[in-house]
């Protein structure tokens, strides 16, 4: 039994403190001889039980030493009186302890060696001490200093010699040992429990009865958490200290409020936020950053600008690629949600790499062409081409729209065929002529940066004449990209620019239009297409070749096409060239009248070029003077 000792030395009384956990209460039993009226070795014990919830609460035990100290007790009106004061219910009340004052008088125990044998080891301790009784106030305030958990799992006791009980024991006094007992190893972190069982550190004490709290290893955290305390109290040891703890406790779920505390933005120690979140994000495996909210935070530390976030890194060696995927998708979800679409510049400026797997996140972002010249890069270009094409082409309009040449050049450069799908919503029905020629040169700027050869993709299979004006406008005409429409697709352009929805169009736009839809005419290899091409283009273009100013691109191609001649008659040129497809192709006297009038007043002379060639019938050309009213 517990209470089972003999009183052989110096002792008047001894103390037992042990758990039961069945009745969950703490056992305070105070043990003395009971004189020379009982039997020979009998003993008094005086139990105090407390319940575990109100252990918890108490900071000084030594209080309880009053409640059960040795009592005189000679006949049987004394037991009666103290089986009473035993069977009384005790109530505790609780105000808050002033500052320790330590373990008071002369003590034999060391408190360095005592703490270093309790918490090295799971072994029972056994101290030698001339009078255990003088050594309770040491053992008390050892166990004062203990954490709720630990208080439970403890039991000591002051005895005049070892023996064998029931109950194990972690410390015991005693004052005659029965096996020499090496001095322990003196531990630096038991120096600090020392310090503070004298009262020198009240600090280390509130530390252990906070945290202690989520302790399951026993005497084995204490050592843990007094290095904690002691590196978290030197600025300079952040990174030892918190490295330390998720070593030992490597779980999220292990020390969630220590761990909390020290990385939360109102946490309860002294360290900047950019550390603490860069030690979120290192230690991410053994945390939970949902519950950090280290995604927000992330965003406000970034946006105010207080600390680089390439000095962050630097120092910390912050790698979100090292966050593990149950953890990075809720975080980078939390960041995006706490970004709008002008915040989102700022943000993916500051921290470009976080910027990038935010806007994978979060497309819409790229509606702002600001936000792909913050991401400048083949980054961002790759995080589009991974999205799918509905998304890509709302993207593209609203880039286009906004006349981002910059984004949309990133885009077409990543994925090849988004310049000629920006063709097609250019071509959609319902836009105006205005409208077609604005977003065709933004398109031609693109092109000009990303050049024709990358280029992949083929034209629409709906050629329609507002497709075939912005593939006109969209590069210039030597790249060819124009030959891509045929030739009819360009005379039914032409017309709708002449009389039909895209009419409005500048002078230049008109010259460009005339000008490949006679040579697309041309090189078509069908008389009645080249017959048609001369007929609805010879006209406009005759008068607008009289003009200095006549389009550059366009008589570039046109003039390719005809025949040679001076310079600086361009008409002249061109009605040559139509005289030579009225010979080719056999025109009636009826239709070349026609096309010569378009001439108006070179009409003369263009019906002479036709009289001079000894390769027409007289017949034929008496008829088409005749027609003329030349003869």
């Amino acid at each position: 039994m517990a209470t089972d000792m003999s009183f052989d030395g110096r002792s008047r009384s001894y103390l037992s403190v042990f758990p039961l956990p069945s009745a969950k209460m703490q056992a305070f039993v105070r043990t003395w001889p009971a004189g020379n009226w009982m039997r020979p070795g009998a003993v008094w014990s005086h139990v105090v039980l407390v319940g575990w919830a109100d252990l918890a609460l108490i900071e000084d035990f030594r209080d309880l030493l009053e409640l059960n100290r040795p009592r005189r007790v000679e006949d049987d009106n004394d037991i009666e009186r103290f089986a009473a004061t035993c069977a009384r219910e005790l109530t505790l009340n609780m105000s808050p302890r002033p500052d320790p004052s330590g373990i008071s008088g002369e003590h034999s125990v060391d408190p360095v060696s005592l703490a270093s044998a309790v918490y090295s080891s799971s072994r029972t301790v056994s101290v030698v001490s001339n009078v255990p009784e003088n050594e309770e106030e040491v053992l008390l305030e050892l166990f004062a200093q203990q954490w709720s958990r630990l208080r439970r799992s403890f039991a000591f006791r002051t005895r005049y010699r070892s023996s064998e009980t029931a109950v194990r024991f972690d410390v015991e006094v005693v004052e005659k040992g029965d096996r020499v007992e090496a001095d322990p190893v003196i531990r630096d972190w038991a120096k600090s429990l020392a310090d503070d069982l004298n009262g020198r550190r009240p600090a280390l004490r509130k530390f252990l009865h906070t945290y202690g709290a989520e302790s399951r290893r026993g005497r084995r955290d204490m050592s843990v958490l007094v290095r904690a305390q002691e590196t978290l109290a030197s600025r300079g040891a952040i990174l030892e200290a918190v490295s330390s703890l998720f070593f030992e406790f490597p779980l999220p779920n292990q020390m969630r409020r220590l761990k909390g505390d020290i990385l939360r933005e109102s946490g309860s120690f002294d360290v900047p936020e950019a550390v603490r979140l860069a030690l979120a994000i290192r230690f991410s495996e053994h945390l939970d950053l949902g519950e950090l909210e280290v995604g927000s935070r992330f965003v406000r530390l970034i946006l105010s600008g207080s600390v680089p976030a390439e000095a962050l890194d630097a120092e910390f060696g912050t790698d979100l690629t090292a966050v593990p995927e149950s953890q990075i998708e809720p975080v980078l979800a939390e960041i995006a949600d706490h970004l709008d679409v002008d915040s989102v510049v700022r943000f993916a400026t500051l921290h470009q790499d976080l910027g990038l797997l935010v806007v994978a996140r979060r497309p819409a972002f790229l509606f702002n062409p600001d936000v792909w010249e913050a991401l400048e890069g083949e980054s961002v270009g790759d995080v589009f081409a991974s999205l799918a094409a509905a998304v890509q082409d709302e993207i593209l309009e609203s880039l286009l729209h906004g006349g981002s040449v910059d984004a949309l050049t990133l885009a077409c450069s990543a994925s090849p065929e988004a310049w000629w799908r920006l063709v097609d919503l250019v071509s959609r029905s319902g836009i105006p002529a205005a409208q077609i020629v604005a977003s065709a040169q933004v398109l031609r700027d693109t092109l000009q940066r990303i050049g024709l050869a990358s280029l992949s993709g083929k034209i629409s299979l709906g050629t329609n004449p507002r497709y075939a004006l912005t593939v006109l406008l969209s590069a210039p005409l030597h790249a060819g990209l124009w030959r891509r429409v045929n030739a009819r697709d360009w005379l039914k352009a032409l017309s709708s620019c002449q009389s039909g929805e895209l009419r409005g169009a500048p002078n230049w736009v008109h010259e460009r239009l005339l000008a490949v839809s006679l040579v697309a005419a041309i090189q078509s290899g069908e008389i009645a297409l080249r017959k048609r091409g001369w007929q609805n283009t010879f006209a406009p273009l005759h008068d607008a070749l009289g003009n200095e100013y006549f389009d550059s691109e366009a008589w570039e191609v046109l003039g390719a096409a005809l025949p040679s001649g001076p310079t600086w008659d361009r008409c002249y040129r061109l009605r040559r060239g139509a005289v030579t497809e009225i010979r080719r192709d056999e025109w009636g006297a009826t239709s070349t009248s026609e096309l010569i009038r378009g001439a108006g007043r070179q009409a003369p002379d263009m019906a002479e070029l036709i009289s001079r060639r000894k390769d027409m019938r007289k017949s034929w050309v008496r008829d088409v003077l005749r027609i003329l009213g030349f003869q």
